[in-house]
Parts: C-alpha cells; structure tokens; sequence
C-alpha cells in the first residue's frame, strides 16, 4: 500500500509538472485567428464572400479538414455561418496541421512562416554588436530565401504573389488562402513582428518572447497569444466579432487601417507595439535582473504580470484583430479582382 501511494504521488507531481510546463507558442491562438477571419468575412461582400469558399472547397484535404471537422450547431445553421465557420477554419489550419506526421508534415506544415524576429535592443552598443546575428533570417525578399525557410514578411509577399498567377491550380490557391489569412493575422500579433537582442542570455533573439517564462500562459509569447481568450466555439467568436463591430470606435478604427494593406507597415506598427506595451520597464527589468544573476533562462523565476498588464494586453490585441480583419480584407478583394 506505501508503495502504491508513493508511486500515485510521483504520477500525480509528473502530471502537475507536465500541465504547468511551458508550452510552445504558436500564434494567435485559435480564438484570436477565427476572430480575425471573422471580421474579415464580414467586411467583404457577398460575391466576394463566396468566390472565396468556392475556392477554399477545392482544398486537398477539404473533407478531413474541413467538412469532418465542422460542429454539429454549424452544419444546421445558415450557409452563411456555415461559409464564415469554414473561414476561421482556414485561418487556424496552418495551426491545425502541426499534429501533421510524415510526408503530409512536409508536404503542408511551415514553421518559419509564422514569425519574423525583428531586433529590439537593450542598448545602442548591442544594437551594434548584435546587428547580424548567424541563423536570424530577417530578409523581407522572398527570393532571398528558400520557400521552406521563409519567414514570415516573405511568405505573405509570396503568397500575395503566387495566389494572382494564373499557373497555379486551385487546390493550391485554396492552401494558399488558409496561409494568407493565418500569416497576416499574424502579424498583427506584436510579438510576431519582434524580439528582444541582448547578451549573454538573448544573442540569437528571445524568440518573440517565447524564452521569456512568465506565471500566466507559460513565457511571454504565448500571453499575448492569449490575450483575445481562449473559447474558440463558434458560438463566442461570433458574440466577440459582434461586439467588436458594434462599437463605432472600432469600426472606424478598421476602416481607417485598409489605407495602409503593405506588410511592412504592419511589421512596423506591430514592433512598435512591442517595444511599447510588450516589453514594457517591469518586463525589462526583470530581463536585466536576469542576465546578471542566471546563465540560462530555465534557471531564473518565471515573471508575474500584473493585472495592468494583462488587462492592456487584452485592448491592444482588440484593436489589431480588427485592423487584421478589414485589412485582410483589402487584401483579399484585391487578389480576387486584380
């Protein structure tokens, strides 16, 4: 019987310490990626509305991907619920295929696409010392790099690219939209348009603050992943989608961002959006703390944020999901009518 409870216990703290592990991030998450998509499906018309799910119905693995997947509320809805369900499934796919193993892994998952680590700096001096770090691809011209190690400024460039060309079949410009709508949702998520540089403990970049652990969510990265919740039922996204364009503020927020649909401003306002509400002086401090007491980044206490910042995390990210969705939009509707 001691025996028994012993080995119960060791299960019991193996599985707290699995839950309480931090897990990769990804980007937004599913709820903040089918937010998005959803605002978008709402800002184009009708027609436009439905070239584009015509297209995405002649994606390869629509049936298992898609059809399978749609929830029963879903399938007994209107065909308008059931067109922009189908939208926000495009937008998580590109997630959705990680479990991916073997030759579909290679055929369809991208991991670099999903982020760009644009430098931000402690100093001048390691602004200088850490301009080129080895590995860090930074390159905003898809032809500078292989398409498989892309990031992600290039892949949209590509893809914005590739969808108007007439060589490529529509099962490859149905993947292509499920990659569009992801990539440029996610670069309006600030901290996949930007990484803290410093030494010793960030010399190749915190990985958009996937290396900086936190209590809430894991590390940093993934708080912001979170930040539009975490209920990804089609049920809250679209009470979440109603609410955001129900406030005239926002919506004349969203309208205001289809002036600017070129991927470097995106990156450029999300970086800045970094360097003021992400890596704010209670997160920096924190860093600078930790470069002097610890060699590496497991060893150091996970930081706390504060309700402030959560709470502030949660308005700038509103704000994003709505300039991502008319944005992407804008984009859409040009592609569809080049």
């Amino acid at each position: 019987m001691k025996q028994l409870l012993t080995n119960s216990c060791l299960l019991l703290a193996l599985l707290i310490a699995l839950c309480s592990a931090p897990s990769p991030a990804r980007a937004w998450n599913a709820k903040g990626h089918r937010l998005v998509a959803a605002i978008a499906y709402r800002s184009l018309t009708p027609e436009d509305r439905d070239a584009l799910i015509e297209i995405l119905k002649q994606h390869p693995r629509f049936a298992a991907d898609f059809e399978r997947q749609m929830p029963d509320v879903v399938k007994s809805g209107t065909k308008d619920q059931q067109q922009e369900w189908l939208f926000g499934h495009a937008a998580v796919w590109p997630d959705y295929i990680r479990g991916f193993k073997g030759e579909e892994s290679d055929k369809y998952h991208r991991p670099t696409w999903h982020y760009i680590n644009w430098p931000h700096y402690l100093s001048d001096a390691e602004a200088a010392e850490l301009a080129m770090p080895p590995m860090v691809n930074r390159h905003l011209d898809p032809a500078m790099t292989p398409v498989l190690e892309q990031n992600l400024m290039q892949s949209i460039a590509r893809l914005r690219s590739q969808f108007v060309d007439s060589k490529y079949s529509a099962e490859e410009r149905a993947v292509m939209i499920c990659w569009l709508l992801h990539t440029m949702g996610d670069l309006h998520q600030p901290m996949h348009g930007a990484s803290l540089f410093c030494k010793p403990l960030f010399v190749q970049g915190d990985r958009g603050g996937n290396s900086i652990l936190t209590r809430q969510s894991g590390n940093l990265h993934a708080v912001w992943d979170n930040a539009l919740g975490n209920d990804d039922s089609f049920r809250e996204v679209n009470r979440h989608a109603t609410l955001l364009l129900a406030t005239p503020e926002m919506t004349k927020i969203g309208t205001a961002s289809q002036a600017s649909i070129e991927q470097k401003t995106w990156l450029e306002e999300s970086h800045a959006l970094a360097v003021e509400h992400v890596y704010d002086q209670a997160v920096l401090s924190h860093v600078r703390v930790q470069m002097l007491t610890a060699k590496n980044v497991d060893d150091f206490p996970p930081l706390m944020l504060n309700e402030d910042y959560l709470r502030n995390s949660s308005k700038v990210s509103e704000r994003r999901s709505v300039e991502a969705g008319y944005r992407i939009a804008a984009v859409l509707r040009q592609l569809l009518h080049p």
